[in-house]
């Protein structure tokens, strides 16, 4: 086992990798932190969003000889919290919404804020934590493909559920969708 501190500011087994307690470290966990970064160009700006790599899923065909964990069955290109309105704050609010302002670059890593809703739907635990004014911002979720292929995939949109009450992009897989099934998933706050 691998006892050396691995973060030596961390008490107890957080701080080093103990296989007797925490199962086996991946083997390609140090090339997937490297080149994660994905960028893209778009009418507005330049976006930044990075590579999530899947292990396993219901219809991967199961290989005896290899772990869960060291089967990367699917690659996905995530852009979260891109702006796809100006905020409808002060008097934009109760007007219709705006094409967003141009931008140099759009650091598309977090989920963008919820729209306003009641207490009972937000928290950690609800899977809601940020909820703010300025909320129209989507998220994409693309196949991952060689950035000098041009291939086209069908685009599917989802909008959450909540009666114009409660919800959020952010509580619907589409990073699975976009591995397995091959599409673009584009999901919004509203």
């Amino acid at each position: 086992p691998n006892a050396g501190p691995r973060y030596p500011d961390l008490p107890g087994i957080l701080g080093r990798w103990r296989e007797d307690l925490q199962g086996r470290e991946r083997p390609d966990s140090k090339k997937l932190e490297i080149n994660r970064d994905v960028f893209v160009n778009t009418h507005y700006g330049q976006v930044q969003g990075f590579k999530v790599w899947l292990y396993d899923h219901p219809e991967a065909r199961h290989r005896p000889w290899s772990l869960p964990v060291e089967r990367v069955t699917g690659e996905v290109n995530v852009f979260l919290g891109i702006p796809y309105a100006e905020p409808p704050t002060r008097e934009k609010r109760f007007k219709p919404p705006r094409p967003p302002s141009r931008w140099e670059l759009v650091q598309a890593v977090d989920w963008g804020p919820a729209c306003p809703q009641p207490a009972d739907y937000t928290g950690a635990t609800k899977g809601i934590r940020d909820v703010d004014e300025d909320c129209l911002y989507l998220n994409v979720f693309t196949p991952s493909v060689e950035s000098n292929v041009a291939k086209l995939f069908p685009v599917m949109f989802y909008i959450h559920g909540g009666d114009f009450i409660h919800g959020a992009s952010n509580l619907f897989p589409a990073h699975m969708l976009a591995a397995f099934y091959n599409v673009v998933v584009v999901s919004i706050n509203y």
